[in-house]
């Protein structure tokens, strides 16, 4: 289990911020590697995640619950997902603070755990793999929240862009891990 805190300051009013943290529309573009959310009933979610540690792609089928709401300061979501190379589960718990009148401050804490073959292979760079996701998750948050004109609110980042983006910074961080078990099949043979 990985466990990961930071925070965020968004410069914008608390209750803006929390309304973006539970918006469906929003949540599905700036959760990296999202390519499906379709809402089931209120707070709970369906959808495909497509993630790669260590060189291992994977898709996984699960839900998003958006869970302990209390409108403005706090939330958590639960997310779930199951594919062929194994499972994937976390929580992440959100504090919102107002600092002034223009400034929330967001306090996170998650939880993640990862099984099968990526947890495997993938052991020593999942810590910052999941940070790496946590932080573009947070960015994309900030860039819908700090928009200032709402219609533009949901094409600041695309599940696509998150995504790619995710997928480079995995690919930079497997890439000596590639290259030692590449070493290491040309050293058996």
């Amino acid at each position: 289990m990985l466990h990961i805190e930071g925070n965020v300051i968004f410069c914008a009013p608390q209750e803006r911020v929390y309304a973006a943290f539970i918006d469906k529309n929003i949540l599905a573009k700036a959760i990296p590697g999202i390519q499906t959310l379709e809402e089931v009933e209120q707070d709970k979610f369906e959808g495909t995640i497509k993630v790669g540690v260590a060189g291992i792609t994977a898709t996984y089928k699960g839900t998003v619950n958006i869970e302990n709401k209390h409108p403005p300061k706090s939330y958590t979501l639960a997310m779930a997902g199951e594919g062929s190379p194994g499972f994937m589960r976390g929580t992440g718990s959100f504090e919102l603070t107002l600092t002034d009148a223009d400034h929330t401050n967001v306090a996170y804490k998650c939880d993640v755990e990862v099984g099968g073959q990526v947890a495997a292979v993938g052991q020593r760079v999942l810590g910052g793999v999941a940070k790496i996701l946590i932080g573009q998750f947070m960015t994309a948050m900030k860039k819908h929240v700090e928009v200032s004109e709402p219609s533009n609110m949901l094409s600041a980042a695309t599940p696509t862009s998150a995504g790619r983006r995710g997928m480079y910074w995995l690919h930079l961080l497997t890439m000596p891990w590639r290259r030692l078990l590449s070493a290491f099949r040309g050293w058996k043979k």
